[in-house]
């Protein structure tokens, strides 16, 4: 399975290619207690990056959701939680195109 999810260092919750939302340090890893599950995540944040649990840092990529690295339909499921609200309209519905985009058909937004 694979998941992506955003806001990496902020949100408590987990994406799959799965990628992990909460891999700063003393965050649940849940990516261990999952094996075959291929995680990605993205934040914009440079801060998220240098603290995630270090075996994660190699699945975290520094880039905003409404501009995804990932070639289209790459994850099974796509989870945002408390991220595309925080954008100006025009960043929400690029960060929507992109879900759609770079999602098989299914995800999360909260």
């Amino acid at each position: 399975m694979s998941i992506v999810t955003f806001g990496v260092g902020s949100s408590p919750s987990f994406g799959a290619h799965l990628t992990p939302s909460s891999v700063k340090r003393g965050g649940d890893n849940s990516f261990k207690a999952c094996p075959g599950l291929n995680v990605e995540g993205v934040d914009i944040s440079q801060y998220a990056l240098e603290n995630c649990i270090p075996e994660m840092a190699p699945y975290v990529h520094l880039y905003g959701c409404d501009r995804l690295p990932f070639e289209d339909k790459s994850f099974d499921l796509v989870i945002s939680i408390s991220t595309i609200h925080n954008l100006k309209p025009a960043g929400v519905w690029n960060s929507l195109l992109e879900i759609v985009r770079v999602s098989k058909g299914r995800a999360f937004i909260k």
